[in-house]
């Protein structure tokens, strides 16, 4: 895997999500965290719900992955 390739993966993924968001659907999220921040929450309404809820429940974040750096991080 290249740098030009992830690069051109990235892109294509973010504008196949905004034509998915422009006819009012959703998206499966990928292992790759594609999207911008904007995608993922315009795709995922709850995202901030979801975020305040694993604050309670994990305070030290001793479970995350990299949906939570990428995106729950600063919800």
């Amino acid at each position: 895997m290249s740098a030009r390739a992830e690069a051109d993966m990235k892109l294509m993924t973010q504008q196949l999500i905004e034509a998915v968001h422009d006819i009012g659907g959703s998206y499966y999220l990928p292992y790759r965290p594609h999207a911008s921040l904007a995608q993922f929450l315009d795709g995922y309404k709850s995202a901030g719900e979801f975020a305040a809820l694993k604050r309670h429940l994990d305070p030290k974040l001793l479970f995350r992955n990299a949906l939570w750096d990428r995106y729950l991080s600063d919800v």
